[in-house]
């Protein structure tokens, strides 16, 4: 018929055969050595995926809230602080001092939140959609089909970032019903509706659960 036919296991053996050759002819090191590493040294696979920037221990979740500044703050990022200014009989004897530091270009932001924004539209967090203003979001799941040990979601405003996770501290297994995009993406927006509800921007952290972890991070060009 001329159509490409796909057979299995010789596709993978071609895509090997190229991937030796480059690493020899590129002095890389090959999988069969990486393969030896890991067998002499006991390590598993978990150390290799380092290279692809993961960690063993993964992030908090105020780190990865705090890192989604970055889209609110024009590529910008700036280190969350619970204290802008002290201020003593007059004098100040504390003050955040944090610089912004530029991280991504103004293309790049303007990219990832147009992604993000759609994620809200017609996403994994359409629950969000509801809200008014411009609302983004990135939500995640970690588990099999067994369940789930994780669930969260990032979302951001021009004012303010959200993060919500729900999870087990023994990394019990939740339902699978437990992802970010249905019950992380339905406190989010109740959170939100809190946030935007309050004309004076004092808000409050409603607690769902024992183990529902909460963090908002406000930008530096709020003062808190």
């Amino acid at each position: 018929c001329g159509a490409r036919v796909s057979v299995f296991g010789l596709d993978d053996k071609r895509a090997k055969a190229i991937d030796d050759q480059y690493r020899e002819i590129e002095n890389i090191v090959t999988m069969d050595e990486i393969e030896k590493l890991k067998n002499i040294y006991d390590i598993g696979s978990g150390p290799l995926s380092l290279a692809l920037g993961s960690s063993k221990y993964g992030s908090k979740l105020s780190e990865i809230t705090s890192a989604y500044n970055i889209f609110l703050n024009q590529g910008c990022y700036i280190k969350p602080s619970t204290i802008n200014k002290i201020i003593h009989n007059g004098i100040t004897i504390k003050q955040n001092l944090e610089k912004a530091k530029k991280v991504f270009s103004n293309e790049t932001v303007s990219f990832i939140n147009e992604t993000l924004n759609y994620t809200v539209k017609d996403g994994t967090a359409k629950k969000l959609k509801d809200l008014n203003g411009d609302f983004y979001a990135k939500t995640g799941t970690v588990g099999t089909d067994k369940g789930n040990t994780d669930a969260y979601i990032i979302t951001y405003t021009k004012d303010y970032v959200l993060g919500c996770w729900v999870g087990c501290k023994d990394k019990a297994l939740m339902s699978n019903s437990m992802t970010g995009g249905s019950i992380c993406a339905s406190a989010a927006r109740d959170i939100w509706n809190q946030i935007y509800q309050q004309k004076n921007k004092v808000f409050y952290l409603v607690l769902f659960t024992l183990f529902v972890c909460i963090c908002i991070i406000v930008p530096d060009s709020y003062s808190a």
